[in-house]
């Protein structure tokens, strides 16, 4: 219940939270100040002159790449995930970089 994997989720497991702690209007204003800095960083991402490929490593032994609230936030800043394929994938052991190469070369 506790290991949301997308932005989406993050902003509504606050939600939840807040409900349950009794402090459900403190954690719509802070999902609202959440999604307005994300538009912010968004609108201010756009003005940027190029776009950066950005490989997030999880873990280093082994390499995996980011999970997929961080390709989203790669993404909102304008960046360009080097793994998105990855992304999505639930369980770490399906994001596993084999060789360090890929990871280089993937940012070129």
């Amino acid at each position: 219940m506790l290991n949301q994997r997308t932005m989406a989720g993050i902003l509504d497991m606050a939600q939840v939270l807040g409900a349950l702690v009794g402090a459900g209007g403190q954690a719509a204003a802070l999902v609202a100040q959440c999604t307005a800095g994300l538009d912010a960083i968004t609108d201010s991402a756009a003005r940027l002159p190029r776009r950066s490929r950005v490989y997030f490593e999880e873990w280093d032994e082994p390499m995996i790449s980011g999970v997929g609230w961080v390709s989203e936030l790669i993404r909102i800043a304008d960046g360009e995930d080097c793994f998105p394929e990855l992304a999505g994938a639930q369980a770490a052991r399906y994001r596993v970089i084999a060789d360090p190469a890929q990871a280089m070369a993937a940012q070129s």
